[in-house]
């Protein structure tokens, strides 16, 4: 999956890593005048709840005792170029909400506009981790493996049925 992807400069992955980060970190998630400036006039969020939240809901003040507890630096952080303003990352979030630690797939889309880079759209996906306490993630040599098996069934022309609620 990353063997192919356009790499980003080191300059630019560090300053949307460090971006990135900010949206959960307590003091400068809940700065409404730092956020303005991260989020796109466009933006808009699929949370990991299946919510959708607009730009507006996204720009809140911290209710007073209100933290963040998540793990940074951002779990298996990834960033690669999708055209030479675009960049789109991934990662696992790690956050405790209510006393139960949950994790998340994390996609963002951010777009550099002049000097800055601005955050489109964010994308959180529940998942589950592992029993054995390693990464909940598919290594990309387990998804390369999946994709080469699919792409041999559909050119040996071998129908498999599957039960959807199996997956």
């Amino acid at each position: 999956m990353h063997d192919e992807d356009t790499a980003l400069s080191e300059k630019d992955l560090d300053e949307i890593r460090q971006l990135e980060e900010s949206l959960w970190i307590t003091e400068t998630r809940f700065d409404v005048a730092l956020m303005d400036n991260v989020f796109a006039k466009d933006f808009f969020e699929f949370g990991r709840s299946g919510r959708t939240y607009t730009r507006a809901e996204i720009l809140v003040e911290a209710r007073p005792g209100q933290t963040i507890k998540a793990t940074i630096p951002l779990l298996s952080f990834h960033g690669r170029q999708l055209s030479p303003d675009i960049v789109q990352v991934t990662y696992v979030s790690e956050a405790v909400y209510g006393g139960v630690v949950e994790w998340a797939n994390r996609s963002s889309i951010w777009s550099r506009e002049g000097n800055s880079w601005k955050l489109r759209f964010h994308q959180g996906t529940p998942v589950d981790k592992s029993a054995d306490g390693t990464s909940h993630l598919l290594s990309h040599v387990a998804n390369a493996e999946r994709l080469r098996r699919s792409v041999e069934q559909l050119q040996s022309g071998e129908v498999i049925e599957r039960d959807p609620t199996q997956a």
